[in-house]
C-alpha cells in the first residue's frame, strides 16, 4: 500500500503549471476584445435583418390569412392598418407602422399585428394606403406593393407585392435606393 504522503505527492500539480502568467492573461483579453469588436456589429446587423424578415413575413401571413378566410367564410375579409391606439382600422392615409388588423365583413377581428419595432416604415402603394379587402373568390380589392424599409445606414428593405389575382411575392432591396423615400 502507498503511504499518504506518497499519494499526495503523486496527485500534486507541478509548480510551473498552476495558472496563467500575467502576459498570457493580457494576450487572452486582447484576443477577446478584438473578437468582440469585429463580431458585435455584424451580429447586430444580422439581428436587424432577421427582425425585418420576420415583420415582412407577418404582413404576408396576414394577407394570406385574409384571403383564405374570405374564401372559407364566403364574405369579404380585409387587412387594414390600425389607428395610433392599435385598436381599430385607420381611415386616413399614412404608414402601416402602427400595425394591422385582419377583419371580416361581419365585424369580427380575426388577427392583429402590433406596431413595428425599431426604426422602420411600412407604406402601401396607391390602393393599399389604408386597407385591402379580399372577395369570397380570393381576389383583392387592389393590387400593388407594400414597402417595408429599415431606416438605419445601408438598411434593408422588403417589397411585398400583391397582384390582381391575390398572389403575394417578396423581393429584397437596399433601403438607400429609390424604393424607400425616407431611406
Amino acid at each position: 500500500m502507498m503511504s499518504r504522503l506518497a499519494a499526495k505527492k503523486a496527485c500534486a500539480i507541478p509548480s510551473k503549471a498552476r495558472g496563467f502568467t500575467l502576459m498570457e492573461s493580457i494576450f487572452a483579453l486582447a484576443i477577446a476584445g478584438i473578437t468582440l469588436t469585429i463580431g458585435v456589429p455584424s451580429f447586430t446587423q444580422t439581428l436587424e435583418t432577421n427582425r425585418l424578415s420576420s415583420q415582412s413575413n407577418a404582413l404576408v401571413s396576414a394577407l394570406r390569412l385574409a384571403r383564405s378566410e374570405a374564401v372559407r367564410r364566403g364574405i369579404p375579409v380585409s387587412v387594414c392598418r390600425t389607428n395610433e391606439l392599435g385598436d381599430a382600422c385607420a381611415n386616413d392615409g399614412g404608414g402601416w407602422e402602427n400595425g394591422w388588423l385582419v377583419v371580416a365583413d361581419d365585424g369580427s377581428t380575426i388577427s392583429e399585428m402590433p406596431a413595428l419595432q425599431g426604426k422602420r416604415t411600412l407604406v402601401g402603394s396607391s390602393g393599399l394606403t389604408t386597407s385591402v379587402a379580399f372577395s369570397p373568390l380570393g381576389e383583392p380589392s387592389a393590387s400593388g406593393q407594400f414597402m417595408l424599409c429599415e431606416l438605419r445606414n445601408q438598411g434593408d428593405a422588403r417589397e411585398i407585392e400583391l397582384n390582381a389575382i391575390g398572389r403575394i411575392s417578396v423581393a429584397q432591396h437596399k433601403a438607400a435606393t429609390e424604393h424607400c423615400a425616407a431611406g
